[in-house]
């Protein structure tokens, strides 16, 4: 499935390298993450719960398991903590909702027709729809977690451009590739070209030959390229890492 997408390695740092057409256009997101990373910071302002509450549309909703009622009541608007008993296995589940347009004490559940359930009850089954709901928050977060004094320096010195990051890091292999590998010079300048075209910056090159093997170096702005061409197998390994302009 093309909209599926994995993201490996730590939750904080790759928050960092979603793509910006990310933000604000989920209609829902779900949490399933320790004690531990939930209590990382993203950034000075923003931890994991907030940067990931940026990920959501205007009537977006933020799925936590376990008992997190009190966090996400700090965050949202309107928040809810549902409790299944007689799971299968696991006995019982907690799960908290966060949103800042949808009211879950009144918004009308709906049945999405085609969906097997194993263990959920269709809405024609079920006698009592707020018979899993456990707490029910209601507040004006927003207009105070917004609220800054003139004494606030927080937001004065936003940076309007991504600079840097912890960055990540793709490896790449090209097999049975029709360019000749005989200079490292030549393939220095095939990808200098192509990084050009996306519009990256480069900053520096490095290239060396030994033993039928060539090695070109791109150091750009936003991070760098190293490939390494075999002239016998026409192959050619590529480490690019990125600590900005990821939407490149």
């Amino acid at each position: 499935n093309e909209k599926v997408q994995w993201w490996y390695g730590d939750a904080a740092k790759s928050l960092l390298m979603l793509p910006k057409d990310y933000f604000g256009s989920f209609d829902l997101v779900l949490v399933d993450l320790s004690e531990t990373v939930m209590s990382i910071t993203v950034t000075e302002g923003l931890d994991i719960f907030d940067a990931l509450g940026l990920l959501l549309k205007d009537e977006g909703i933020l799925v936590k398991n376990e008992l997190y009622l009190e966090q996400l009541s700090d965050i949202w608007d309107y928040t809810a903590q549902i409790h299944y008993y007689d799971v299968p296995v696991i006995c019982s589940q907690a799960m908290v909702m966060g949103s800042n347009k949808v009211d879950f004490l009144y918004r009308q559940p709906k049945d999405h027709e085609g969906i097997e359930n194993l263990f959920m009850k269709t809405i024609e089954e079920t006698e009592d729809i707020y018979d899993i709901y456990h707490d029910y928050r209601r507040n004006n977060t927003r207009e105070m977690m917004h609220c800054k004094g003139d004494d606030d320096s927080f937001g004065q010195n936003e940076l309007e451009e991504q600079e840097k990051s912890p960055g990540i890091l793709m490896i790449l292999e090209a097999e049975d590739i029709t360019v000749p590998l005989d200079s490292s010079e030549k393939l220095k300048e095939i990808i200098s070209e192509a990084l050009k075209k996306e519009g990256f910056t480069i900053d520096s090159t490095v290239t060396d030959s030994l033993d039928g093997k060539v090695v070109a170096v791109v150091v750009l702005q936003e991070g760098y390229v190293i490939a390494r061409g075999w002239t016998e197998f026409n192959y050619v390994a590529f480490d690019v890492h990125l600590w900005s302009a990821f939407e490149k």
